[in-house]
Order: structure tokens, then sequence, then C-alpha cells
């Protein structure tokens, strides 16, 4: 006797010899796969050894003040994300990120009136961390997200408002990435 290849919806007995297969399909090239990480150099860059000196860097690195609302959103993002590592903000700052922010807003998506009925906000971020006034890392990043400009003034408002955070969250989310990654290379484990 072998079990049925598609479970119908009233059957209710458990899986089905296809979703057994997968599941063990997945398993086998988990393993399989496994060791070749390990061959490459692949190390995981928040766990092990090296993770806990990439955390505590990170709680580390001081966040500059920012001008602007946007540069408000964006400084409190990056804050979130690099003390989130358990340091509370109590660790003591070695290192500073200074950041300038620039906004742009394309209207696209012109309707038969001429009337804009979708932008892109674009979020320019110039970055640098510094130690003791010496550059350790710079760089640019963008957030982009698209909104809709809506007839009511107050929903594309609303709507460009919650565009702006979510591009500063992605950029914010893009810089913690470069500086976990500076980080993972440049500070030793411990």
């Amino acid at each position: 006797m072998s079990l049925p290849t598609k479970s119908t919806p009233s059957s209710g007995k458990g899986p089905t010899r296809r979703t057994v297969l997968r599941a063990g399909a997945g398993k086998m090239l988990l393993a399989a796969a496994t060791p070749l990480l390990a061959a490459c150099g692949f190390k995981p860059m928040y766990g092990g050894q090296r993770g806990g000196a990439v955390v505590s860097a990170l709680a580390q690195v001081e966040v500059a003040r920012i001008d602007d609302r946007i540069g408000q959103i964006l400084r409190n993002a990056l804050e979130r994300r690099l003390e989130r590592s358990g340091g509370g903000g109590k660790a003591a700052k070695q290192y500073v990120l200074t950041c300038e922010v620039a906004e742009t807003i394309d209207e696209l998506d012109l309707s038969k009136d001429s009337f804009a009925s979708r932008a892109d906000l674009t979020l320019t971020v110039q970055f640098v961390l510094t130690a003791q006034g010496k550059i350790l890392l710079s760089g640019t990043t963008q957030g982009i997200v698209a909104y809709n400009i809506l007839d009511q003034q107050y929903g594309t408002v609303a709507s460009e408002k919650n565009s702006r955070e979510r591009a500063a969250e992605q950029a914010a989310e893009d810089i913690t990435r470069r500086l976990s990654s500076y980080f993972s290379r440049n500070v030793s484990g411990g």
C-alpha cells in the first residue's frame, strides 16, 4: 500500500508522500551544503567568536546629530540597530558615525490630465565612520521608496511621510550591514 500523492482537503490523514519527500530532500540539501560553506571560508558575522566582537563594536558606535526631521528619523533607526546588540547605550563609544542626508522626489506615472499619480522618494545618505579623528569607513547608500499621489492632499502628505520613514529604515539597515562587515574584517574576536 502506498501513500497518496495528493492530499484532499477532506482527508486530513497527515502528510502525503510528496510532502515527506520534499522535507527529506531539504534536509539532505542542508546536510550537503554545510561542509561546502565551511570549506569556502564562510563565517557567520554575528555568531561564534568573532560575532561577539562585531556586536560589541556596533554598540560602541555613536551616531552624530543629523539635521532636519529626516535626519532625526535616520539617527533613531541607526541607534536602534546599533544598540540592539545588548550595549543598551551603556557601552563606551569609541567610534563616531556622521551622516549627511539628501532627499529627492521624482513624480512619475502622469495621468491624462498631466498630473502625477505616483512618486519615488530617494534618500541619499553619505556616511563616515571615524575613530580618534581617523576615517575608518565611508560610503554612500540610498533608500528608494515609491508612494501614491492621491487626490486628497492629507492622504498624499501621510503617504509621503510614511515613505520617508521607510527610506530612512532602508538606509539605516544598509549602513548597519556595512558597519558589521567592516567590523567583522577589522576587529579581533574575543
